[in-house]
């Protein structure tokens, strides 16, 4: 049976990010992983779809906000 999950460096190289890097944006909250105890592990099928995500905020228009910052709402 192939394993569920990968270790925080297994993570790291998926994302293709360095360790030091996956290990401060989790501890900001920004990467789903699952902590037992202090380690800290993910699954790849968690990590691939919080990549779609991101990929598809990246590509989405923003809306276009006043000079009080309030974003704009059409009726």
């Amino acid at each position: 049976m192939e394993r569920q999950t990968m270790t925080a460096k297994e993570g790291a190289a998926f994302l293709g990010i360095p360790l030091r890097t996956f290990y401060e944006r989790v501890r900001k909250h920004e990467i789903p992983v699952i902590r037992n105890g202090q380690r800290i592990l993910c699954r790849k099928h968690t990590l691939q779809k919080w990549m779609d995500e991101m990929e598809q905020a990246s590509v989405q228009k923003p809306e276009p906000e006043n000079k009080f910052g309030i974003t704009r709402i059409d009726l």
